[in-house]
């Protein structure tokens, strides 16, 4: 069967399932997108890293929400939506070979399945259009990307109908490449078993997002991954925010086997599954980079900003603050972690490591752990439980954080059996526990190298002399 027949029975599968679905004839611009700020989240401005003090992106870490529908007229000189040029589209017009699609979504979903056939190409869409997708395609708002194809949004909306069926909105297929800027998705949801509410990335395909809110996109809390994006592939996030959606697990993103790069980018107010769920960002076998970035009021049962299994996790520059979890309300390491210049404060557990669970390999450098608290279990700052690897604090302050709990200990730090900590030009000051040590609570293996302060710790700084000592530890 020759591609041009396949495109066209494509066309033609999309055009009669659009017209089946309910409400689709009719679609209308937004006269409004309220802006969602997140309810008592600190401005990431005022967010400083530990090394330079330098504060971090600004912006109200909230996303787009749900738009407010009305009539709007675009007066495109009949249908004309095809029609090259700037026009009354306005803002981010893409190359002179772009495509402008009218504020209306079976002309978005024409327009993918044409260059689908014609082999990629480039899409602007309607100011400011609100666009609510109705079809449902195997679980897909709009067709498959398996080519590429850069969608400009102009300030538009891509929404899942309130009352529609479950789908998300975008998947990126084998071989297909989705640039997308300047857009809000939002509303796709997935059941059980769902991958992605609001984007799919297959293993080969590639997915950059600049300037794109992904907001209140969800899969279903009990075997189902990636609220806002699952990524097979290679994904890049930037200048972006991913905000309130919900999963089991990586409610903003599930990194599997794949390539996640994300920067300039708020990732807040995410929710796992209560029980037994992985956090925001959640990477298994895979590798992830997050830079200049903040990930705050999110939360999940193992580590509420981040969690590394089986993978590799570097952190630059960025902010885990107000984060909530069972363990590790900032970062979960299952395996090795880089991270540097970086804030952990203000993230609470119910069990340990209020910062920070570190159970392999880590370097935490240039990095400033605060006010964290582990409120029923062992280390407010940090707890290491590795048994063999070694985890380094270099140049970084573990201060006033708590382990409040009756008869818990480790206010900075708690250090499990078989654990390796080496403490490089590092502060533990000002930490508090129920009982000895508020500083460092030592039942494996501390080193020291060059100025490290241990002090103002309470009840202690570290343990009685002769059990587990911490060299240059007194008190």
């Amino acid at each position: 069967m020759s591609q041009s027949h396949v495109a066209a029975m494509l066309s033609r599968h999309w055009k009669l399932a659009v017209l089946a679905a309910a409400g689709c004839a009719t679609v209308t611009a937004a006269t409004t997108i309220a802006a969602v700020a997140h309810s008592g989240q600190p401005d990431a401005g005022s967010v400083a890293t530990a090394a330079d003090g330098k504060g971090m992106p600004a912006g109200d870490g909230g996303g787009k929400g749900e738009g407010v529908e009305g009539k709007r007229d675009h007066d495109r000189g009949g249908k004309g939506g095809h029609a090259k040029g700037d026009g009354e589209y306005g803002g981010h017009h893409g190359g002179a070979d772009a495509t402008h699609v009218e504020c209306d979504p079976n002309d978005l979903i024409a327009n993918l399945v044409d260059l689908n056939a014609e082999r990629g190409g480039e899409l602007v869409l309607a100011k400011d259009c609100l666009y609510t997708l109705t079809a449902n395609q195997d679980d897909n708002g709009l067709p498959e990307i398996t080519q590429p194809i850069a969608i400009h949004g102009n300030g538009a909306t891509i929404q899942r109908a309130a009352n529609g069926d479950d789908f998300r909105v975008f998947e990126v297929g084998v071989g297909g490449d989705l640039k997308l800027s300047h857009l809000t998705i939002t509303r796709g949801k997935l059941g059980d078993g769902g991958e992605g509410g609001g984007i799919r990335v297959a293993a080969a395909g590639r997915l950059d997002l600049d300037h794109v809110t992904l907001d209140r996109n969800s899969t279903d809390l009990e075997n189902s991954d990636g609220g806002a994006v699952y990524n097979e592939g290679v994904t890049t996030i930037r200048d972006s925010t991913l905000n309130k959606n919900t999963s089991e697990d990586g409610a903003a993103v599930y990194n599997q086997a794949g390539k996640l790069e994300i920067s300039d980018s708020k990732i807040t107010g995410n929710i796992n599954d209560p029980d037994l769920g992985y956090p925001a960002l959640y990477n298994e076998n895979g590798t992830t980079k997050v830079k200049k970035s903040l990930l705050s009021y999110n939360y999940g049962y193992y580590g509420g900003g981040l969690y590394n299994r089986e993978g590799v996790a570097e952190v630059e520059k960025s902010a885990f603050t107000y984060n909530f979890g069972y363990y590790g309300g900032g970062i979960y390491v299952d395996d090795p972690v880089y991270v540097r210049d970086s804030t952990v404060a203000h993230n609470t557990v119910a069990a340990d490591g209020g910062g920070l669970i570190l159970n392999d390999a880590a370097v935490i450098e240039n990095t400033r752990i605060y006010g964290n608290v582990a409120i029923d279990s062992e280390g407010g700052g940090a707890h290491v439980a590795n048994a063999g690897n070694t985890v380094v604090f270099r140049n970084s302050e573990i201060h006033d954080n708590q382990a409040p709990g009756n008869g818990l200990s480790g206010g900075g730090i708690s250090i499990s059996s078989g654990g390796r900590v080496n403490l490089t030009d590092t502060k533990v000051t000002g930490n508090i526990s129920d009982r000895e040590a508020g500083g460092v609570q030592n039942n494996g293996t501390v080193t020291t190298n060059g100025k490290v302060r241990i002090i103002d710790n309470v009840p202690t700084n570290c343990q009685a002399t002769g059990t587990n000592p911490v060299p240059d530890c007194f008190g």
